[in-house]
């Protein structure tokens, strides 16, 4: 449940109560899967200002919705590598009667993106103002490429598509749906090699044959501490919560890279194709002074279509102590893909030379100990040595060879 009051000095001010009580069943193996799921949404609202001749006006909508997918699996030469290969068909049902809420608030409701996700969610808005009335099936199939023994994924390409059995009549700034079918999406993501890593992702509109979004990007991430990105998005109408659509066309370009040991450089450019601006510029460096890390970040971002905001952050961070100053991290994590900080435990090379010899190295291979013992180089070398031997003859395992 949630209980939500909501204040304004231009729209209708007041309090809402939502309850969702659900009852589930599921089922399921490695190969396939089943779920039903029921529900009744509840919500009451006591407004400053009454809707029509009732200040408290309250709606029950029902829901229900049922999952259900296989998992088919078979081994796949590709490449001289022999790769699990899946297919994934899933179908995803959902029925919610129409009720009457154009006349009620929306304090917090807005439209969902168009995506794999929304696809398989019960309610195209977000919030809790809108309940969309449904009666709609959703036909989905992935397929996987996964690398033998880790099982890591290698490549995965998804494809969907919703069909609708009634016209909708719930809506929240849009028009009306009366197409049968939704636009079909296409999905592709893969891990290349373990440097690069591609994305794409295609929406195309089969009644117009017009694509109504397509997106590309490019990862190439070498070793920790080392990123570059680039990407392109294109949307042919992107609808924002006020009904209103524009077209987009973007460049996303971002770094991370070092310099030497104590320096790196970060940047991020997001360029508009449409309005011929940038839309969010990043620029920035760290210094890694072992125990302490110093970082300074410019940031400018477009805020409006006349104005820009831009900002300095400034911070200095002694490691494991304490942090000074603006932090500019949840930035750069954001608008830096594969961002990792210049002292994350990670980056660090461990000096090994004065680490003691594994314990199979002078506890079954007695003359490997003798040699290494003599070519050590470092007198804390010596002494783990020493030490090794020392607990060895203690056990009974074996002599003490005393090292000079």
């Amino acid at each position: 449940g949630e209980y939500s009051r909501f204040r304004s000095d231009t729209l209708t001010e007041g309090s809402r109560a939502v309850l969702y009580p659900q009852v589930a069943f599921k089922r399921g193996t490695p190969g396939w899967f089943f779920a039903a799921r029921a529900g009744v949404h509840l919500r009451r609202y006591d407004l400053d200002q009454s809707v029509g001749d009732d200040g408290s006006p309250s709606l029950a909508v029902p829901i229900t919705s049922v999952d259900a997918g296989l998992v088919f699996e078979r081994d796949w030469s590709l490449f001289g590598t022999t790769f699990t290969h899946t297919l994934e068909p899933r179908a995803y049902y959902v029925y919610i009667p129409y009720r009457e809420q154009n006349s009620l608030p929306a304090f917090d409701s807005a439209i969902d993106d168009y995506n794999f996700g929304q696809l398989f969610t019960e309610n195209r808005y977000l919030g809790n103002d809108r309940i969309g009335d449904a009666n709609q099936l959703t036909i989905g199939v992935t397929s996987r490429l996964l690398q033998p023994g880790t099982g890591a994924e290698r490549l995965r390409v998804a494809l969907a598509q919703r069909f609708y059995f009634e016209d909708q009549r719930v809506t929240l700034n849009e028009v009306p749906r009366s197409a049968s079918s939704s636009d079909i999406l296409l999905a592709v993501e893969g891990r290349i090699s373990d440097a690069w890593t591609i994305a794409g992702l295609v929406q195309q509109n089969l009644d117009s044959g017009q694509y109504e979004r397509f997106n590309v990007a490019a990862r190439y991430t070498p070793s920790p501490g080392r990123a570059l990105f680039a990407s392109y998005r294109y949307t042919r109408q992107l609808v924002n919560p006020t009904g209103e659509g524009s077209e987009i066309q973007q460049i996303d370009l971002a770094a991370q890279w070092p310099v030497n040991a104590q320096w790196t450089l970060l940047g991020r450019y997001n360029y508009s194709i449409v309005d011929r601006k940038v839309l969010e510029a990043v620029a920035g460096v760290e210094y890694n002074g072992d125990c302490w890390t110093l970082r300074a970040v410019l940031h400018r971002l477009a805020t409006t279509v006349d104005q820009t905001n831009t900002s300095f952050f400034i911070q200095l961070e002694l490691n494991g102590l304490a942090r000074v100053g603006t932090s500019p991290l949840d930035l750069l994590r954001r608008g830096v893909p594969g961002y990792v900080s210049a002292n994350d435990p990670s980056l660090r090379q461990r000096d090994r030379s004065g680490d003691p010899l594994p314990e199979s190295v002078w506890k079954n291979d007695p003359a490997s100990f003798l040699k290494a013992a003599g070519e050590a180089s470092t007198k804390s070398l010596k002494n783990e040595l020493v030490r090794a031997a020392v607990v060895e003859a203690k056990a009974g395992l074996g002599r003490v060879v005393l090292i000079g």
